[in-house]
């Protein structure tokens, strides 16, 4: 057979604001890239970072690259190229390199908000910096090539701290923290504070405010955790936060009772999973900063006229001839300001066209569920399918020229608002059918299967919104949809959905209904240990059948099967296959015929009893093997030899 090396290239790019979540899988099919970085104190400005890659077997060759700016320090088992990548040829240890990475790294933001939009500047500062005592820094930019033999590796990256630190998904703070943790929708929030920061909300009031913003905002895309880092001031950041995949950094001044809330605008870049062309850049800027007041409004946080405010900066004549659709005309913040206000008519406008069927969270699931770049097309596309011409025609015309839109009143406001749009919740509490040839159970949380059986998730949805909608819930596993279901709720309704899967092999899956996701590990079944072995009658006549009975015990934590031989001399005469569930016992007799006389053994795994054919002893009905080789005939055999020996003695 023809053997087929492949060659497959993993390229991470440079940390972008908005990016995609890396893929997980199984680590035993899975290249493991992990990065541990750790402060440098003599050298401010650059942190050590170790990279280890942890390989399957059936990878030949790995190649890496390190960031411009690094500097190798040590190396085991790469081998360094003339384009200075290096690789690791698949023999000798596992590949690991050390290197000295830059840590500092600027950027222009939108550093100084004001309600008077002139105040307001671009300015270059510190998107991540190294202090020497402490350092809020981004993953090292590298990509990972690597040749394979068979089934495909995947490929997963770790982003870890060495000392004191906290690190995300691809963010880390260096230096001592403080943690604190929220669980809720499907998410773990980690909020962390550098022990030079000053926290201006408290901790509880803000993991309060993510909380209650992860139930409101409906887009479908929701990371299980998210890492914010409230940084210390009195460094030249080049924003006031900054968002990359589950991760952020906010200054740890900022305030949650503002319009312009910082904590939520973050926040809702880590619920963003698309990319734009250049035409519809402004909507990642402009959503976040529009939903950040909205969510703060609904939270009771600021009153509407600080929210109409806050939206009117968009009209500001700074911005007056900004076109949405052209960056190229942007002043500082146009994409902000004036992007807030046109996405938040849109979102008022399809509320009031489609009597709050649709809103603008659902044309934002609508573009964190394409694959493809978002255009301003592609936009104007699902907003008229979802709100009709008339606002399509809306939406092209604030976006395509430099026409300023104007925020609607607080009546219009309470009208459109009052009535939420569907909102179709799935509850956290599952209930799992497991059936099959071991059990046949319904539990609350999910066991470790076994090969070969069926699992029916059976999962509620309800419609928490004030009018009728439809809800098209997906069954993901490993990012593959194997199952849909579709259907109507009206307002307040619920209605259980059951979704069905087979595992016909081994391994760990995630599976993902809707926002929701947890592990399915399914492995090969346990063994059972045979526990007893009896028969019937220890003495029969030739051609008699002896009830043999087998006792089975599945001692593990999961279902049990063997395939269990009962053998007269070594021969097998009958088969069983216990079919157990965790703990579990299970007997099984068997009629076995002997047609010889004499002795003979019958025996299962280890257990073995003797029988004998054609004697006239007494049978013992029921006996159960206790001492291999020993029986009750031979040991009557043993008493009546040891009496003769006696008599011949005292004779």
């Amino acid at each position: 057979m023809r053997r087929v090396l492949v060659l497959v290239v993993i390229a991470l790019v440079a940390f972008q604001p908005v990016g995609v979540p890396v893929a997980t899988a199984a680590p035993d099919d899975t290249i493991v890239r992990t990065t541990t970085l750790s402060l440098t104190p003599d050298e401010p400005g650059s942190v050590d970072a170790t990279v280890s890659f942890d390989v399957p077997s059936n990878v030949g060759s790995l190649t890496t690259t390190v960031p411009d700016d690094a500097s190798v320090t040590q190396t085991t088992g790469f081998e360094r190229n003339d384009d200075g990548t290096y690789t690791w040829d698949g023999d000798g240890p596992a590949p690991q390199l050390t290197m000295s990475v830059q840590a500092n790294r600027t950027g222009v933001g939108l550093r100084h908000v004001a309600t008077d939009a002139a105040d307001e500047s671009m300015e270059a500062g510190y998107e991540f910096v190294d202090t020497g005592p402490w350092a809020m820094v981004s993953a090292p930019s590298m990509s990972t090539e690597w040749r394979y033999r068979g089934d495909k590796p995947s490929f997963e990256t770790t982003l870890k701290v060495a000392g004191d630190g906290v690190a995300g998904e691809r963010m880390a703070f260096l230096g001592p923290t403080t943690t604190y943790q929220r669980t809720a929708h499907g998410q773990t929030f980690t909020l962390v504070v550098p022990d030079g920061a000053t926290l201006e909300p408290e901790p509880d009031a803000i993991l309060d405010s993510l909380e209650a913003a992860s139930a409101s905002l409906r887009v479908d895309e929701r990371d299980p955790r998210v890492t914010l880092f409230a940084v210390p001031t009195g460094i030249e950041w080049a924003a006031q936060g900054l968002a990359g995949d589950a991760d952020a950094w906010v200054l740890a001044d900022r305030p949650l009772d503002s319009p312009d809330n910082v904590w939520l605008h973050e926040y809702v870049h880590t619920r963003s999973d698309y990319r734009t062309t250049e035409d519809a850049r402004w909507i990642t800027e402009g959503t976040a900063e529009y939903y950040a007041a909205l969510l703060s409004l609904e939270q009771g946080r600021i009153g509407f006229d600080e929210f109409e405010r806050h939206l009117a900066t968009g009209s500001n004549s700074r911005y007056e001839s900004a076109v949405l659709s052209r960056p190229d005309t942007w002043t500082a913040g146009a994409n902000y300001r004036k992007g807030a206000l046109v996405f938040g008519n849109l979102d008022y406008r399809l509320r009031v066209t489609t009597d709050s069927t649709y809103a603008g969270a659902d044309v934002l699931a609508r573009m964190n569920g394409r694959d493809d770049r978002v255009s301003n097309s592609y936009l104007l596309d699902v907003v008229t399918e979802a709100g009709g011409q008339s606002t399509g025609d809306f939406l092209e015309r604030y976006v395509t020229s430099d026409a300023t839109a104007e925020v609607w009143t607080r009546h219009e406001h309470s009208e459109a608002f009052t009535r939420l749009p569907p909102r179709m919740v799935v509850d956290d509490d599952y209930t799992f059918e497991i059936a099959g040839p071991y059990r046949n159970t319904s539990v609350s949380s999910l066991p470790t299967l076994v090969v070969g059986e069926t699992v029916t998730v059976n999962a509620t949805v309800t419609n928490q919104g004030d009018v009728a909608g439809e809800y098209d819930l997906s069954f993901v596993v490993d990012d593959e949809t194997v199952d849909s279901v579709v259907g109507a709720l009206d307002a307040g309704e619920s209605r259980t959905v059951d979704f069905t899967r087979t595992f016909e092999g081994p391994g760990t899956h995630e599976v993902r209904i809707e926002e929701r996701r947890f592990d399915g590990i399914v492995e090969e079944p346990a063994t059972p240990r045979i526990t007893s072995l009896t028969v019937a009658d220890r003495t029969i006549s030739p051609g008699e059948a002896v009830e043999v009975g087998v006792t089975a015990t599945n001692e593990a934590d999961k279902p049990a099967t063997s395939d269990v031989s009962i053998r007269l001399d070594g021969t097998t005469v009958s088969t069983w296959q216990p079919m157990l569930d965790a703990g579990e016992t299970a007997t099984k007799t068997r009629q076995v015929t002997i047609e010889e006389v004499g002795h003979h053994v019958i025996a299962v795994g280890d257990q073995r009893v003797d029988v004998a054919v054609g004697g006239e002893t007494e049978t013992t009905p029921g006996t159960t093997a206790s001492t291999p080789g020993f029986t009750v005939g031979i040991g009557v055999v043993a008493i009546l030899l040891s009496a003769s020996y006696a008599m011949i003695r005292r004779e």
